[in-house]
């Protein structure tokens, strides 16, 4: 009854709201009575604009309308189908709608034989029914009185004395329903409380995207500034630079409108599962409320809300660490006035370090260049001395430590087919299956296996990428915050994994090297302990920090 409703609404003309007679549609995309759009443009005539009535949108010319044939034959059938399933009333002579039928007289009653009918509690109105045979009994065609909770089916009183269900428990069909209704109720009742939770994480996402639009939009004035300092030597950088920030807004701004397209998505199903509940417990019924209602009761919820929390307050958050970075690469070779116009300006300041490889801890299959940026497999053993520090097995730290700061350092490997890249405790075994990166709690890394890509840290692994093609690795380390994130550094610059801990001992960075492999490191930086953001129009390193706390959050 509900559906036939909601398709008459959407079948009714603006104009005249009725149903409509030979509709036309005007460029707009709105939809009339030929009769109706034909007077109304013509009382517009004399005003010398014409302007649609449903939208109002204006037209310099009368605007062109065209028969919506599909439209026209969806109105003819709507007419036809509603004067097949019209239900009469029983008593009348002539044909007149009936407003309610009674299950104990078997008999449907149009508004004037209502009035008249008996109130006793044994005749049950219902909404108008064509026939009554799905309401009786299959096998003593008496109508269906009880419901019997032990086979969950609804039965006549024959049923009750002499059949199959004969001294089972029963109840009224009344009373069983009323229980359903209650259970529905209930359900109803946390539907709407998600629906609301829904809508709050959807004006959460809509306020994080006016947040990154601001955010973007300063970030995009800093470096117009920046660079409006150095504009004759930096003119492609500058291009470069803001194009990275744009696809940063753009990835972050996709994430949301993804999730929110999904969370409204999902709120039209919670509102189309009310409606119908509504529906259900509205009906006076009860076998509709059984047979529909049972249905639903049964279901259960799928536990998608602390998901959609975590993503709620995990998505869409502005790198600025990618955007950093990517201006160090570009600028290290410039003068230090370079730096100056950058700290000026709001963006970090970092300077250049050593993370040199230490071959006192070099495996005796791994061989080191003499300027040590370069350790490689090597098939002979190097014969070292055995000792406390060295390794059993194709691994390698740094000479230098990190035991607070931010610090960031590239590496790039010869192949991908099985090397691991990120930090450990100097305390890491040395000679034991513990000793190998990301398989104990003293160590994480990423590490590739013939092009797959993933991040390990105490035998747990995440997979990131199945065909990785052997770009350059960023590694960024803020001790104090306890975060490592992983970067591809190509352009776009690309996060790959953050891994958020604790650190109670210092920081080595940490190498595995396969056969045939090698690692270099490229570049390594640490950022100046006196440096900070500009406190106009800054991007707030705490506010990150603040974000990877909320995920963290939300993830356990």
């Amino acid at each position: 009854m509900a559906a036939a409703t909601d398709l008459r609404d959407e079948l009714n003309c603006s104009i005249c709201l009725d149903i409509y007679t030979d509709p036309v549609m005007l460029p707009c995309g709105h939809n009339f009575c030929l009769s109706c759009i034909q007077s109304v443009l013509a009382s517009q005539a004399n005003t010398g604009a014409y302007t649609c009535p449903e939208c109002r949108v204006k037209f310099q010319v009368r605007p062109a309308i065209c028969r919506n044939r599909k439209l026209s034959n969806i109105a003819g059938y709507f007419h036809s189908s509603q004067s097949e399933t019209e239900i009469i009333c029983s008593y009348c002579h002539s044909p007149v709608p009936a407003v309610k039928t009674c299950l104990q007289c078997e008999a449907s009653l149009c508004e004037s034989h209502l009035k008249k009918h008996t109130k006793s509690p044994e005749h049950i109105l219902c909404e108008p029914i064509a026939s009554l045979d799905n309401r009786k009994c299959p096998t003593h065609k008496e109508l269906l009185k009880y419901y019997c909770l032990d086979d969950a089916a609804c039965i006549c009183v024959s049923c009750c004395l002499v059949g199959d269900h004969k001294g089972h428990q029963l109840e009224l069909l009344s009373e069983s329903s009323e229980k359903i209704k209650t259970k529905l109720a209930s359900m109803l009742s946390k539907m709407t409380t998600e629906r609301e939770g829904i809508i709050k994480k959807v004006k959460t996402l809509n306020e994080r995207i006016r947040d990154i639009h601001k955010r973007s939009e300063g970030v995009a004035e800093r470096i117009t500034a920046l660079f409006g300092d150095i504009r004759e030597h930096l003119k492609v950088l500058e291009r470069q630079i803001q194009l990275e920030v744009s696809l940063q807004e753009d990835e972050a701004l996709l994430q949301i409108s993804e999730l929110i397209k999904q969370l409204e998505v999902k709120k039209a199903e919670l509102c189309e599962k009310m409606r119908h509940l509504e529906e259900v417990c509205s009906a006076t019924d009860p076998l509709t409320v059984l047979r529909e209602g049972q249905l639903r009761c049964d279901e259960e919820d799928d536990g998608a809300q602390a998901e959609d929390i975590r993503r709620t307050y995990s998505v869409g958050h502005l790198d600025d660490i990618a955007i950093s970075i990517t201006l160090q690469r570009n600028l290290c070779k410039l003068t230090d006035i370079v730096s100056g116009f950058k700290a000026k300006r709001g963006f970090c300041v970092y300077e250049d370090t050593d993370v040199l490889f230490d071959v006192g801890t070099a495996g005796n299959h791994i061989s080191v260049s003499d300027n040590r940026k370069t350790a490689f497999y090597c098939a002979e053993s190097q014969s070292r001395s055995c000792t406390p520090d060295r390794f059993g097995n194709n691994q390698i730290l740094s000479t230098r430590s990190f035991d607070g700061g931010r610090h960031y350092w590239e590496v790039e490997c010869s192949l991908s087919r099985g090397w691991s890249v990120g930090v450990a405790y100097p305390s890491l075994k040395r000679r034991s299956m513990d000793a190998c990166l990301g398989l104990n709690e003293k160590s994480w890394c990423l590490c590739v296996c013939d092009k797959d890509l993933s991040a390990m840290f105490n035998f747990s692994s995440t997979s990131i990428d199945s065909n990785f093609q052997n770009e350059p690795i960023g590694i960024y380390l803020d001790y104090d915050a306890g975060h490592l994130s992983f970067y591809e550094v190509s352009f776009p610059i690309r996060h790959l994994h953050t891994f958020t801990a604790t650190f109670t001992e210092p920081l080595h960075a940490a190498f595995f090297i396969d056969k045939e492999e090698s690692i270099t490191i490229k570049r390594n930086w640490s950022l100046e302990s006196n440096n900070s953001y500009d406190t106009s129009g800054k991007i707030q390193y705490e506010h990150l920090s603040m974000s990877f706390a909320q995920w963290q959050y939300h993830s356990q």
